[in-house]
């Protein structure tokens, strides 16, 4: 996937994003199975899945409530509510502040290990909107499945699509914990094979209209995107029989 610095090869199948398991036929039973259970929130409805910090993204209260911020002025305009899920990554601080930033109808989700009746899929199957923190591949791969516009939130200290002063790395206290020094190290000491830059992802995203910045002016056009699943499928099956061809001829 795009956030590794592999070189092209011929023992190398580049692919747009990671693999996941989410197909239109899969949303239609979820959208069946949950949208009764969110018949009482307003539309258009904003599902924001909220991921946590993630080597040089760190996800912390003030962001938080930016991102809060922005979906107070977007829902004030044309109504609608938020349906919002954290996950295991995200700090109970900045969730608390979400949470008590929003100034719109809200339907908040705890996550919780091995929950039956995590809304996540019916999120993604029920929502009008995705908002999605972008140090996730997983969600923003997951998301791009639906028929549904997507919004990217930058967990960068300078973010994309956000008109706010940008500092240099070092006037931000919480660039010193360990995984940010370590990935900033790492970016410029290790070997190629070893860098790895999600936001390569999020701007491909972008750049081919298939997501949004938050903050960003416009409508987002809606451009399905569909998985490299088959793809991925053909190629291991071509080496599978390529290897029994070979075990059969020894």
């Amino acid at each position: 996937t795009p956030q590794y610095f592999v070189p092209p090869a011929g023992n190398v199948l580049q692919i747009a994003l990671p693999l996941h398991p989410v197909t239109p036929e899969k949303l239609s039973v979820w959208r069946q199975q949950w949208q009764s259970k969110f018949f009482d929130m307003p539309k258009p409805r904003w599902a924001v899945m909220l991921g946590g910090s993630s080597g040089p993204f760190v996800f912390n209260p003030e962001k938080a409530i930016r991102l809060a911020d922005w979906l107070n002025q977007s829902i004030q305009k044309t109504g609608g509510s938020v349906l919002v899920t954290n996950s295991p990554r995200t700090s109970s601080f900045s969730y608390q502040a979400f949470l008590n930033t929003l100034r719109v109808p809200c339907l908040p989700y705890h996550w919780t290990a091995g929950d039956p009746d995590n809304p996540y899929r019916g999120y993604l199957a029920c929502a009008d909107n995705l908002v999605i923190t972008g140090e996730s591949m997983s969600m923003l791969a997951e998301a791009t499945a639906t028929d549904t516009p997507i919004y990217i939130y930058d967990l960068s200290d300078c973010p994309e699509g956000l008109n706010i002063g940008c500092k240099p790395w070092w006037r931000y206290p919480h660039n010193f914990r360990y995984r940010p020094l370590v990935h900033r190290l790492a970016k410029y000491i290790a070997p190629q094979r070893m860098k790895r830059d999600v936001s390569r992802i999020q701007k491909q995203l972008v750049s081919t209209g298939r997501a949004a910045w938050v903050g960003q002016s416009g409508n987002n056009p809606v451009l399905t995107s569909g998985s490299d699943m088959q793809l991925v499928v053909k190629r291991v099956s071509l080496l599978m029989k390529v290897s029994t061809n070979t075990n059969q001829d020894s």
